[in-house]
């Protein structure tokens, strides 16, 4: 892939459907479960989509490729609580790189006052809102796990800022709406950390030791 670079982005049509396969295969297979041949395909897929976006980020956010590109980021979504350390690295990696290929101003503009008029986000999904705060609402659950190790720690702080320069942009009138799901505020944001904050302390509340 990488000696072909962006010439490979004309083979990413038939591609997608297929890596979409992969990660909802793995998923059905292993759910919840400790599966090593599972688990090491779904490495190895990740690691292949990595790839795709690294050398040819114009097929992942290439239009036509949309229903496919859809589907992939929601399943890499889904795995952000996958069990296996690893998946949920490169899961979270991944959601890193394609918060990465946005503006927040564009993002947030995009939330408030979709039209064509608009950059294209590629996002490629009809309710933008909604994914953010399901994101927003996954990636926090990462820094709840006792798998959480400093690389990924790294990675879902950096994504939740994005989310959170997001949220920063998007007004506080733009409220929910009957049954649509709003956007992630930074109010709830920031009590959604403050949680887990309390209950980091809690958990790991130490009686002070008596000094002689």
């Amino acid at each position: 892939m990488a000696a072909e670079k962006t010439g490979f982005e004309f083979r990413m049509k038939e591609l997608l459907p297929e890596i979409v396969k992969l990660l909802d295969q793995v998923h059905n297979d292993a759910e919840d479960r400790e599966d090593r041949e599972s688990d090491l395909l779904l490495i190895q897929t990740l690691y292949t989509i990595i790839k795709m976006a690294q050398h040819c980020p114009a097929g992942l956010q290439n239009e036509e490729n949309v229903d496919a590109v859809d589907e992939m980021w929601g399943k890499i979504i889904h795995h952000l609580v996958h069990p296996h350390l690893w998946i949920r690295t490169l899961s979270s990696r991944l959601v890193g790189t394609l918060l990465g290929w946005h503006k927040p101003d564009e993002v947030a503009t995009y939330v408030t006052k979709p039209s064509e008029d608009v950059t294209q986000t590629y996002i490629l999904c009809d309710d933008v809102p909604k994914l953010l705060r399901s994101l927003a609402r996954d990636l926090v659950t990462q820094l709840q796990s006792d798998k959480l190790d400093n690389q990924l720690a790294d990675q879902v702080i950096k994504n939740l800022v994005f989310i959170g320069k997001v949220a920063n942009r998007i007004p506080a009138s733009d409220v929910e709406d009957g049954t649509k799901i709003k956007a992630p505020t930074l109010a709830w944001l920031t009590s959604k950390l403050r949680r887990e904050i309390n209950a980091e302390v809690v958990l790991h509340a130490t009686t002070p030791t008596k000094v002689e």
